[in-house]
């Protein structure tokens, strides 16, 4: 009980010390916050994830791939792909809410049986570096991925294995607060189940463009609206020669051309750098859908920029980050 408690006050400091720094240190750039504000952009995608796959996950290796389908436009901008910064969301989102308490009961059964090692043999300097080092691996994986790397996984599970064989002959008897952890665990698993179901069973809306800015127009009369790193845009499905608009901004002091990258479910169609001082046009032609959805359109700009960096001057203000100007898709019939 001693040690729990020790524990217990150790991981409380820890978050202390997190919050009490993004509070001190509000910087948006490399800050305390921005880790904070970032990780919890990256639960809430994996919240979205797991909603839409709640029982089996959306499947083993497929939240990099599909991350980009349930981030906010504020991460996307950032992170065209990414992982959770949290491999037990990730474990969820990936296997579900079965797999994912799988995966659980097996950390918490080692972790008892290592507790059981320690507690018959309390002098072993082995057992308690074991356990100790397992502990604090394991507090790593709530703000990162590291058992995501073939090399530092395969360290950890050794030793977390060799932690949890030196327990005696099926270990003690759980501790009454490992008990009631574990049933407040599977209380809260089993509400995230309920609501997970309620939310996968909504009737999906027509889908919305992602990843641009408001639209306006330019000296030509041209209506565009501006991109992030990553924009996406729905298209009905029919087949046809799909063109769009696309032009740079000048920035004084940036000579790296912006490049984009146009992509029609999830297939490249074109990859070009994009000119300033006039509209290029983009696009290829594209065959029809068999299943008759919309076809998803996405635009990736290699780099961006935002109004208050890169044109400063008085009253500006403006911080979003910008891509490209972007024109409204279209789709041409081809001709018979």
């Amino acid at each position: 009980r001693t040690a729990g408690l020790w524990f217990g006050g150790l991981v409380a400091t820890l978050l202390a010390v997190g919050v009490a720094s993004a509070w001190l240190n509000p910087n948006p750039t490399g800050s305390a916050s921005a880790s904070l504000q970032f990780r919890t952009e990256f639960a809430a995608t994996s919240a979205r994830m797991l909603a839409s796959a709640p029982v089996g996950g959306v499947g083993i290796g497929q939240y990099y791939p599909r991350s980009h389908e349930y981030m906010s436009d504020e991460l996307r901008a950032y992170y065209p792909y990414e992982n959770a910064h949290n491999y037990f969301l990730q474990a969820f989102a990936e296997l579900g809410l079965l797999g994912g308490a799988l995966f659980l009961s097996v950390v918490a059964t080692g972790l008892r049986l290592g507790w059981s090692a320690l507690r018959a043999q309390p002098a072993s300097p082995a057992l308690s570096g074991l356990f100790a080092g397992c502990c604090g691996y394991l507090l790593t994986c709530v703000t990162g991925h590291p058992l995501l790397v073939p090399e530092a996984a395969l360290p950890f599970w050794a030793a977390f294995g060799a932690m949890a064989g030196a327990s005696p002959a099926g270990g003690t008897a759980p501790a009454p607060w490992f008990r009631k952890g574990a049933a407040a665990a599977a209380t809260v698993l089993g509400v995230l189940l309920v609501l997970a179901l309620v939310e996968s069973r909504r009737q999906p809306g027509i889908p919305a463009d992602r990843g641009f800015h408001d639209e306006r127009v330019a000296d030509d009369g041209t209506r565009f609206r501006w991109s992030t790193r990553h924009a996406v845009a729905w298209l009905q499905g029919d087949p046809g020669f799909l063109t769009l608009l696309v032009r740079a901004p000048e920035l004084p002091g940036r000579p790296r051309p912006f490049i984009v990258q146009l992509e029609a479910d999830g297939h490249v169609l074109q990859r070009t750098p994009v000119p300033t001082d006039r509209w290029l046009q983009i696009g290829a032609p594209v065959p029809r859908r068999p299943d008759g959805a919309r076809r998803r359109i996405d635009l990736r700009v290699n780099q961006v920029w935002t109004e208050r960096r890169d044109r400063p001057g008085p009253g500006v203000t403006d911080d979003r980050p910008l891509g490209v100007m972007v024109g409204y898709p279209n789709l041409q019939e081809v001709p018979k």
